[in-house]
């Protein structure tokens, strides 16, 4: 019984202790960085659904065009040789 005394109530229960304090602060900043990850993939997302949006609205407006208006705007996104 004087061992495990021993054991707990020396050095050792502040090795523990520091230990302990150490993987709760590992864990508080492995917790940031997971959240930091979460953020800029919800803002990613956003800019995706905005670029798939005003793609959209393009292939809306190009498909509602004439054929004059599809042309004049072929030529304008069309490279010069």
């Amino acid at each position: 019984m004087s061992f495990i005394t021993n054991l707990f109530g020396g050095i050792w229960a502040r090795v523990v202790a520091g230990g302990l304090i150490l993987l709760a602060i590992l864990a508080a900043v492995l917790k940031l960085i997971g959240a930091g990850r979460a953020a800029e993939r919800a803002d990613q997302l956003k800019r995706n659904a905005e670029a798939r949006r005003k793609s959209d609205e393009v292939d809306n407006r190009v498909d509602a065009a004439g054929p004059a208006e599809r042309e004049r705007l072929r030529d304008k996104w069309t490279r010069k040789p």
